[in-house]
């Protein structure tokens, strides 16, 4: 006998309707880093010039579309599309989650440490402007750290600069 329960729930419909979008998200940021490997590959076939036109004749983009979905490819193909050829061994099979959107604003992320971000972060569980905010306040707290760092770089050489006036000092003292 057959157990399979055919009744249509508004559950059920709801875990179809989850299971579609996150097919539709994955498929999305596959075929824009595929996108952005072909436009990757023409660009480099066309002449100095030539790109702006082609663009806009081919494939109706604009240029910083085309500069985005190339931009896309670059950081995240390779990994990506290991992960999506169903290659697990990738580090990166966190980023085949990710929407579209959360792939563009973690581009925001130095590339060395955006899978540490994805891990440290809960961010299938941000809405974009959180993780837009969260890219922003690690982005501002390196560059506090490295204004710090610079500051007291400043200062330990100022420090060394004075050291050395007042030994001078001293040595003219004791004569």
């Amino acid at each position: 006998m057959n157990n399979v329960v055919n009744e249509r729930t508004p559950l059920v419909i709801a875990a179809e309707i989850n299971m579609l979008k996150e097919h539709t998200h994955k498929t999305v940021l596959i075929n824009s880093v595929e996108i952005g490997r072909r436009l990757t590959e023409a660009k480099a076939m066309l002449k100095h010039g030539e790109w702006g036109q082609w663009l806009k004749e081919s494939v109706s983009y604009s240029q910083s579309t085309a500069t985005r979905l190339m931009q896309m490819y670059k950081e995240y193909g390779p990994k990506l599309l290991d992960v999506s050829e169903g290659n697990n061994s990738s580090n990166y099979a966190a980023l085949h989650n990710l929407t579209y959107t959360q792939a563009l604003i973690l581009l925001g992320v130095p590339e060395e440490e955006r899978e540490k971000f994805v891990e440290d972060n809960a961010i299938d569980n941000m809405s974009t402007r959180e993780l837009q905010q969260t890219v922003n306040e690690k982005n501002q707290a390196i560059e506090d750290r490295d204004q710090a760092q610079a500051e007291k770089a400043q200062a330990i050489e100022e420090k060394e600069s004075l050291k050395k006036e007042l030994d001078g000092k001293d040595r003219e003292i004791a004569r």
